[in-house]
């Protein structure tokens, strides 16, 4: 029996430091070699879902558009999550060209400054534009954001903007790791998050684009999930 999902780390490496990222620095970061993909890929059947990447940026793999063409022979659904500050109109093209479906962009601000602060290296009107391109090119497009204490207020707009150039799904993340000057799931902060996340959902509803949290904002303590 042929897995349901198949997890690759298609890049060690990241052109960015998201203030909020818990990867472990690895001492000699690097891409994953063709053959060791190959040897993955033996596990990908009809309707298996590929994630290429859970830490890394996969768009620093020259090959990620080879990758994505042999997840899409064998049958299978490729998806990465990205910072999009490498999703250029060429970049877009070819990995849509390869098969590519869907893809999730991790923005975790609606102003530049907000962008741009938790996410150093981003380019925030870049990284947008790559949003709007993989719409253009018919990629079911979701944008991932990471809740925080110092992004929570720009929530609504970033979902009016999402929703604006067409984006189908806005994911929300519960922080992981320790980081207690962000974390709006403090006993004094939890109930008032809460309501501001099931009102963004609302909000959501009435737009027509999926508001949805990705692990359990019901629990106490920070949950594990990364974006």
């Amino acid at each position: 029996m042929m897995p349901r999902t198949v997890s690759i780390e298609a890049s060690t490496m990241c052109n960015i430091h998201c203030t909020c990222c818990t990867a472990t620095p690895m001492p000699h970061p690097d891409l994953m070699s063709w053959d060791t993909f190959l040897a993955a890929a033996e596990l990908m059947g009809p309707g298996c879902i590929v994630m290429l990447n859970a830490r890394g940026e996969p768009l620093m793999h020259p090959k990620l558009e080879a990758m994505v063409a042999v997840a899409r022979e064998r049958g299978a659904h490729p998806h990465f999550h990205t910072n999009g500050t490498l999703l250029t109109p060429q970049r877009v093209g070819s990995l849509r060209r390869a098969g590519l479906e869907s893809i999730t962009v991790s923005i975790f601000g609606a102003t530049k400054e907000t962008h741009e602060r938790l996410q150093r290296g981003a380019v925030s009107e870049i990284v947008w534009e790559g949003v709007r391109l993989c719409v253009e090119a018919g990629l079911h497009t979701a944008v991932a954001f990471v809740v925080m204490r110092s992004n929570l207020e720009e929530l609504e707009a970033y979902i009016r903007k999402a929703s604006a150039i067409g984006v189908a799904q806005v994911t929300l993340i519960r922080m992981a790791g320790n980081f207690p000057d962000e974390d709006p799931f403090i006993p004094s902060r939890r109930e008032q998050t809460l309501a501001r996340l099931q009102s963004a959902e609302q909000l959501g509803a009435t737009l027509g684009i999926q508001v949805w949290r990705l692990g359990r904002f019901d629990l106490e303590g920070v949950c594990s999930a990364v974006a």
